[in-house]
């Protein structure tokens, strides 16, 4: 693509818009931060508030805008280097065009080169940033361009989705800002505002009706304004009587020219509204003049668009405008269209245009012939099916087949039974000859399937099995893959498995792929998440996922993602989870199936205990009571959701008698393995509880069981709260449970099982005579690593079995097995402090050029490069001679990384992990326990970060931001501990002005804890020598009205 200078262009803001003032003071009051980012949908003012705030900005800035049809990111780089070099005096400015031969990779490092040393403040603003389009393998080039630009570089982006890339770190360093929709809906000052800005008079009661109307969204105020705007000459007494929408559209389409508004009509007819349909139809018109029409619908704000294809209008507006399109007219339109579709093969809009032509007969005979793919659509086809007269039933009973499906899919499982047994006893009286009575008692057997009545499903199915001939493949799969499920349902694991891949097998010989994502779902739930076969239990769930994707079925992928969901949170991949969740509650939302209801509730207040938002837990198991008792797998689920909900707010008790309750209903549905699970759960929570005795027959019980049925997953998770058992009663684990316990988890990815209970993991670990050692527990990555005095595994063992424990905090000093480094024992200083550099940015991959302007910015580029090598050379030979075999240094087209690929222990990281944990606690007012953790962040930090690299630039950003970070683990110890404790309140706060004391807040709280205490002296002597302090060295007055009253009643007493 181009330079295109419309890109640079920011929009104008008219007189006669209205100045957002509350966003924009909370953009003002922002600007320091790296990131500004506004997200909302379409119709929510981004652009035009970004443009406000781009006027109000008076140091360098520069806009770009990204066109919605191929922008990519390259072409986005493009732009911003061009951009940039009109803004500021850059090295690039002079030989721009050069750089667009350059790959993305190759300008990204040139634009971090020079963005890195600007020294004053450049806003680089991007507007609808959802159109450009970022690759997964260039969004770690886009992190580095944000992260590695000076702090000076201010990025301000608009888009209608998530921003693209993790922002935790920025958030973390309070670096990141965020405006939502909500904060860019009116206020009703703001829509009185804009009214009375636009000359219109209106009662109040119509206000307030007229605002209720839009709800505060603002592409719908525009309309709104539009259309008074419009017509108050015309009709001006008519205005304070307009309180719906239907007249507001009516308005405006009285002034839209003959063939806008048979443009307009057409598109509120269309289930979709694509370009390509709108040229077919509207073909005598020619492409300008349609691309004109959509145009003006979009400055009226009726439509919006989604991309150069498709647009959408709101649903409230379809309804409206389509009720003004004459009949006949609907006729017409609707057959063409048809015909529009015939071509294309597209079924399903064929469909919509018969129905909306309503005729039934000519429908049941479009439906039938193509109901395989139509039933996919469910939500469609059952409201279709229920406007359907009654004797068109009796007429067809092919129709009560399809009625019974769409309802199965609605969890209405005795209405389509009914529906079924209709069916089975007037077979012969079917139209469609193809619908065989193998498929009927198929259908009716997984309605016992649904209702889990598992013994019934394999008597029927067993009887059925001998009746369907081989050849009957269709049936033979889904069959197989009831048989399959129900088996393991009732433990019979291994026939399940058989039954199950022999459908697989049909589905793939046959090349029958209907079934096909059923039978790997299946797999993966009822088998190898049992088994424990993690890796093949996900790539199952993710290749069923995607097909039923391809297929375009709702009801598949609200299943898979429900499933994924679960399987996510059972893998401690939280984030992942909530995804999943997010694509399942788009589906309901799609669909409205009620029956999704129950599983969304429960599934996301399991997510949000897990993230430590409890409020929102509680409200969803409240949602949730209402529908749980729709089956047992469902009421099961809740009671031991809400268990753990009571664990965590501390209600022990009650939470073992909700999972007495998942227990004793779960017993009679789940099989003896997957019941294993509320079994362990409640082995928890004794634990905690320090109920030790009590948790000791369960524990051998569930270890028994997995052992038994070749669970690896919960057997290792029965070992390991065994293990944690006996540190607290010194009942003595076997040397054969180490084994197994190792063996399971060096075979397995079973990392994550630490990752769940960190306070336990410590006490395993000690348990097992630190043959496993537990770098870091806290988030996403775990580093466990088997050392060498580990049993002897049945596999060849590692060579090398160290690992690098790094200390930036206090003294320098990594350790590797029973070697250690340190400033004292090498010589080569550059060397030594380009390696602390590089663990200081362990997550991200730094430039050549950036490093050597740190480490080596006075010497010609040639020998600056020559001395990078000879570092890295001499760091990666101290690893070796360490004892090392992993490359902990990587490098790759000039840029280098510490290597967080393999083991290693990271006291920097850590240290922000544990306060990242201590602030969730504390934000949660588990106080006690976000104590605990401050206290180790407190440990980690000891007397600072790199105290011997102050004065380095390479390390002056980070080590103020882990001071920063101090301080407030220092402020969150004292609100804990001055209720407590005032002694400790008082250390800590002594601790902190030591550090910072120019801190008027920490000064005033120090000097009231001094008058608690009665130190009436030392506070009144402390008082002056602040003030003293803040005008000698501030030029400022040390105020604090309740203190300094005090003061002089004391004084003057």
């Amino acid at each position: 693509m181009e330079i295109m200078n419309f890109i640079f262009k920011h929009p104008q803001i008219k007189e006669d818009y209205l100045f957002r003032d509350k966003i924009i003071n909370k953009l003002i009051k922002n600007k320091e931060k790296k990131i500004i980012f506004l997200r909302a949908p379409f119709g929510y003012g981004k652009t035009i508030a970004l443009s406000m705030f781009y006027e109000e900005i008076h140091d360098k800035k520069l806009w770009i805008n990204c066109p919605s049809y191929l922008f990519e990111f390259d072409d986005f780089l493009n732009h911003l280097i061009f951009g940039l070099s009109n803004v500021y005096e850059f090295e690039f400015s002079k030989n721009k065009n050069i750089y667009l031969y350059f790959n993305e990779e190759e300008k990204i490092v040139e634009l971090v080169n020079e963005l890195s040393k600007v020294e004053e403040d450049i806003y680089i603003f991007v507007d609808s940033l959802e159109n450009m389009t970022l690759a997964e393998n260039y969004k770690s080039l886009f992190n580095i361009l944000i992260n590695f630009s000076n702090k000076n570089v201010h990025y301000v982006f608009s888009s209608r989705e998530d921003f693209p890339i993790s922002v935790v770190k920025l958030e973390m360093s309070d670096d990141y800002y965020e405006i939502k929709e909500k904060e860019l809906r009116f206020s009703l000052e703001e829509f009185k505002e804009y009214l009375n800005q636009r000359k219109i008079e209106i009662d109040e009661e119509k206000i307030l009706e007229l605002y209720e109307l839009s709800n505060g969204w603002p592409g719908f105020i525009n309309v709104i304004i539009t259309y008074i705007t419009d017509n108050q000459d015309i009709n001006g007494n008519y205005i304070s009587s307009v309180t719906n929408i239907s007249e507001y559209l009516e308005a405006i389409i009285k002034n839209l020219s003959k063939d806008l508004k048979e443009f307009l009509f057409f598109i509120s007819l269309l289930n979709q509204i694509t370009l390509h349909v709108c040229k077919e139809y509207f073909s005598y018109m020619g492409e300008y003049k349609i691309h004109q029409c959509f145009e003006r619908l979009l400055d009226l704000n009726i439509i919006e668009k989604l991309d150069e294809e498709n647009f959408y209008m709101h649903d409230i507006f379809k309804q409206e405008i389509s009720k003004k399109v004459p009949e006949d007219l609907k006729k017409k339109i609707y057959n063409e269209l048809f015909e529009i579709y015939k071509k294309s093969e597209n079924y399903k809009e064929q469909f919509y245009c018969l129905i909306q032509l309503g005729d039934i007969e000519k429908i049941i005979d479009f439906f039938l012939i193509h109901s395989q793919i139509l039933v996919r659509d469910f939500s469609s086809v059952e409201k279709w099916l229920h406007s359907i007269p009654q004797s068109f039933y009796e007429n067809d009973y092919t129709l009560y087949f399809y009625r019974g499906i769409i309802k199965e899919k609605y969890s209405k499982f005795d209405e389509a039974l009914e529906d079924y047994i209709i069916v089975r006893n007037n077979i012969e009286k079917l139209k469609d000859t193809k619908l065989s009575v193998f498929e009927v008692e198929i259908q009716i057997i997984g309605i016992y399937w649904h209702k889990e009545e598992y013994e019934k499903v394999v008597e029927l199915g067993l009887e059925l099995l001998k009746k369907i001939p081989n050849e009957d493949y269709n049936d033979l799969i889904s069959l197989y893959n009831l048989l399959g499920s129900s088996l393991s349902y009732l433990s019979k694991i291994e026939e399940g498995e058989e039954y199950l891949n022999k459908a697989l097998y049909l589905c793939e010989k046959n090349r029958i792929n209907e079934m096909k994502p059923w039978i790997l779902n299946n797999l993966s739930y009822n088998i190898y998440t049992i088994k424990g076969e993690i890796k093949k239990a996900e790539d199952y769930y993710l290749n069923a996922l995607e097909m039923f994707k391809n297929m375009d079925d709702d009801y598949g992928k609200a299943l898979l993602y429900a499933n994924l969901a679960d399987f996510y949170l059972l893998v401690n991949k939280t984030s992942k989870s909530q995804e999943m969740m997010n694509y399942f509650k788009d589906i309901y939302i799609k669909t409205q199936n009620v029956a999704y209801l129950p599983i969304l509730y429960i599934l996301q207040a399991k997510i949000n205990i897990i993230k430590g938002s409890l409020k929102e837990a509680d409200n969803n198991l409240k949602s949730a009571e209402r529908f749980y008792a729709r089956s047992k797998f469902l009421t099961s689920n809740f009671f031991s959701v809400k268990a753990e909900y009571l664990f965590k707010v501390g209600k022990n008790e009650e939470a073992l008698m909700a999972l007495e309750k998942a227990l004793k209903i779960g017993n009679t549905f789940f099989n003896r393995y997957q019941i294993l699970d509320f079994k362990l759960q409640k082995v928890k929570i004794l634990i905690y509880g320090k109920q030790f005795e009590t948790a000791i027959p369960i524990i051998e019980d569930v270890i028994k069981t997995a052992a038994e049925g070749g669970a690896k997953l919960i057997l290792f998770e029965a070992l390991y709260y065994k293990m944690a058992l006996s540190y607290f009663i010194k009942v003595l684990t076997s040397k054969e449970d180490q084994r197994t316990f190792l063996t399971l988890l060096e075979a397995n990815d079973f990392h994550f099982v630490f990752e769940k209970t960190p306070y336990l993991s410590k006490y395993v670990c000690e348990m097992l005579g630190n043959k496993v050692e537990l770098n870091n527990m806290y988030i996403e990555t775990p580093k466990i690593t088997f050392l060498e005095e580990s049993f002897k595994l049945s596999h060849e063992e590692k060579a090398y079995t160290y690992y690098p424990k790094i200390y930036l905090f206090g003294e320098f000093i990594v350790f590797s097995g029973d070697n250690i480094l340190t400033i004292k024992n090498i010589k080569n200083k550059k060397a030594l402090d380009l390696f602390k550099f590089l663990t200081l940015n362990y997550n991200q991959w730094i430039t050549q050029d950036i490093i050597i302007e740190y480490f080596w910015k006075d010497l010609p580029f040639d020998s600056a490069r020559q001395n990078l090598y000879v570092a890295l050379h001499d760091m990666r030979k101290r690893f070796k001679d360490m004892g090392l075999k992993d490359e902990y240094i990587l490098s790759n087209n000039k840029n280098y990384k510490f290597n967080t690929d393999k083991p290693y222990y990271l006291d920097y990281e850590d240290f922000f992990e544990v306060n990242k944990e201590a602030i969730k606690l504390f934000n949660n007012k588990l106080y006690s326990k976000s104590k605990d953790s401050f206290l180790i962040a407190k440990k980690i930090y000891k007397n600072g970060l790199l105290p011997s690299n102050i004065y380095d630039d390479w390390a002056i950003p980070k080590i103020n931001h882990a001071e920063k970070t101090y301080l407030q683990i220092l402020s969150k110890l004292y609100l804990i501990e001055k209720e407590n404790s005032i002694e400790k309140a008082k250390s800590i706060l002594e601790e902190y002005l030591n550090i910072d004391p120019y801190s008027y807040e920490m000064n005033t709280e120090y000097i009231k804890l001094l008058l608690k205490q009665r130190e009436i002296k030392k506070a009144v002597d402390y008082y002056n020598y602040i003030k003293e302090l803040f005008a000698s060295e501030l030029g400022e007055e040390f105020t604090s009205k309740e203190v300094s009253n005090f003061i002089k009643e004391i004084q003057f007493s």
